[in-house]
């Protein structure tokens, strides 16, 4: 499969702040994003995954290596790259279908185009209905499914996810699961999210990272296929408690806390 972005040992050190040390966030990262893939980092809080993700969103450049988006340098952020917040970031003095369409306002594009596309994304997030609604009316999914309409009305290679579900109750984050794993599906675009829940890191990716703690490096990486047995199936919760599932997700903590452990000082 054809590299969307790729990244050749990429480090990241922030500099040090009233006289203390500098802070390797992320060290020799070399990885390749392809297409029509759902890659899903996970590890221990403070590991660099956020960090890494707004290098490749373009909002941070890195202290070494490179980030290529199909060849070319990411040399700052780009419509080809959309990003869905930890907090969906409306504007909210804009109404649904506004919000929706911003990022194409920003670019010049005329009312009656940019709303065709924003109720062509509104339909695909299943907010057909609340075009017209105020951003502070809706629910917090509702404002997630929001977040993910606009990201998709730029129409970008790629979808940057920090941790967009972090917020949300337990119920409604398995249905965002399903209908974030639904849009992907259908629109087929790269997809980069970050999450600390393992269950909805190996359910939702077709690979999945792991990285260690800081300075963040990638240690583990699987390819993983319960996304395609829940569509095959639609039943989430029968993939979630399957016995593959479980073992799986059982070696993924061991990784996980096995690393967080190492870390602690003697």
């Amino acid at each position: 499969m054809t590299a969307v972005i790729s990244l050749n040992q990429v480090a990241m050190v922030f500099p040090s702040l009233q006289g203390l040390g500098s802070v390797q966030a992320l060290e020799d990262i070399n990885f390749e994003f392809r297409d029509n893939e759902f890659v899903v980092a996970l590890g221990a809080s403070g590991c660099g995954k956020t960090t890494l993700l707004n290098v490749i969103a373009g909002f941070l450049p890195p202290t070494s290596g490179d980030v290529m988006h199909k060849g070319e340098p990411v040399i700052g952020p780009g419509r080809d790259r959309g990003v869905v917040f930890q907090k969906h970031a409306l504007l909210p003095w804009l109404n649904v279908i506004e919000n929706t369409g911003f990022g194409l306002k920003l670019q010049g594009v005329a009312s009656a185009e940019r709303r065709a596309k924003a109720r062509e994304n509104l339909a695909l997030v299943g907010l057909s209905d609340f075009e017209n609604y105020p951003i502070y009316q809706l629910s917090g999914g509702m404002q997630q499914r929001v977040g993910l309409a606009r990201a998709l009305t730029c129409d970008p290679d790629m979808l940057l996810m920090d941790e967009p579900l972090g917020a949300l109750d337990a119920f409604t984050r398995e249905n965002m699961q399903e209908l974030i794993l639904d849009v992907w599906r259908k629109t087929r675009k790269v997809v980069f999210f970050i999450t600390h829940s393992v269950e909805e890191a190996l359910f939702m990716a077709t690979r999945l990272i792991v990285m260690s703690p800081r300075p963040g490096r990638i240690t583990h990486e699987y390819e993983l296929d319960f996304y395609q047995q829940y569509f095959d199936t639609g039943n989430a919760r029968q993939v979630k408690s399957s016995p593959d599932f479980i073992t799986m997700r059982e070696e993924i903590l061991s990784i996980i806390y096995g690393e967080e452990v190492q870390e602690q000082p003697l």
